[in-house]
């Protein structure tokens, strides 16, 4: 089980689909994986300007957004994307919708979101009935997206949303000890200069855990040697580092874990 605690939230006055999904230039959102399984670390998704189509103005993400393609736009109660190729709109997020409903349909009839609840949807195609299911909270957005086709989740660690650092704190707990080897995503993340790395051994074993740059090489190692099965944690104090996206890896017996952290000064 993972609690999210929010260390900062921005409080919703009405209820409308720009409080659910906030959406304004220079926003971004960082995702962490949290399975053993996924060992690409995260992603961060960042809102970099604005285009018009047919008289209408979406945010453009930089590269993709995290429920669709790069432009998004809301009004009272719907999130949609723009698809240029198509040059038509499409809703992916309709908070007026009840469970079952069907949300939007796309790809000529192949890619469907329906409504799980007011909050969370689920996208699939319907040829390779691979899927996302989106979970969105109030003030910030996506929250969690997890497929249906890999043991593989991604939950929002950190967001930057209109001028304010928003942090999260995902924990796992004693009660619901994982059965691998397992790395959580540090907290806070962002942070400056100092963070905490979580990680987990289903029995005692020698561990190395250490620290990358962008470019792959090591700049510090923080726990070397044999410990005993349960969480642990460390501290890195990255006071004399660059802001930066870094990565972080524990290496056991039972194989690699790698995520990300990003240092903001």
């Amino acid at each position: 089980m993972k609690t999210l605690k929010f260390v900062f939230i921005l409080a919703p006055s009405v209820a409308c689909a720009q409080v659910y999904f906030p959406l304004h230039v220079g926003d971004w959102w960082s995702y962490g994986d949290f399975s053993y399984v996924c060992e690409g670390g995260g992603t961060i998704y960042r809102i970099v300007g604005t285009n018009v189509f047919k008289g209408l103005t979406y945010f453009r993400f930089l590269g993709a957004s995290p429920f669709s393609g790069p432009f998004a736009r809301a009004d009272s109660m719907r999130v949609f994307t723009y698809d240029t190729t198509m040059q038509t709109e499409y809703t992916v997020f309709d908070f007026s919708a009840r469970a079952g409903d069907t949300v939007s349909v796309r790809n000529s009839g192949s890619l469907i979101t329906i409504a799980l609840g007011s909050l969370r949807f689920q996208t699939y195609d319907s040829v390779s009935q691979h899927g996302f299911i989106y979970e969105v909270r109030d003030s910030l957005g996506v929250v969690s997206m997890t497929p249906n086709w890999v043991p593989c989740e991604s939950e929002l660690t950190g967001a930057f949303i209109d001028g304010k650092m928003v942090s999260l704190d995902v924990e796992a707990t004693q009660s619901t000890a994982p059965t691998q080897f397992a790395l959580a995503q540090n907290y806070p993340n962002p942070f400056n200069p100092t963070t905490r790395i979580r990680f987990y051994l289903p029995l005692t074993q020698t561990i190395h855990l250490e620290i990358y740059n962008s470019l792959g090489e090591q700049i510090e190692v923080l726990a070397s040697g044999r410990f005993t099965s349960g969480w642990h944690e460390v501290e890195w104090n990255a006071r004399k580092f660059p802001s930066s996206i870094y990565h972080y890896r524990l290496t056991t017996p039972s194989g690699v874990l790698t995520r990300s952290a990003i240092l903001l000064k």
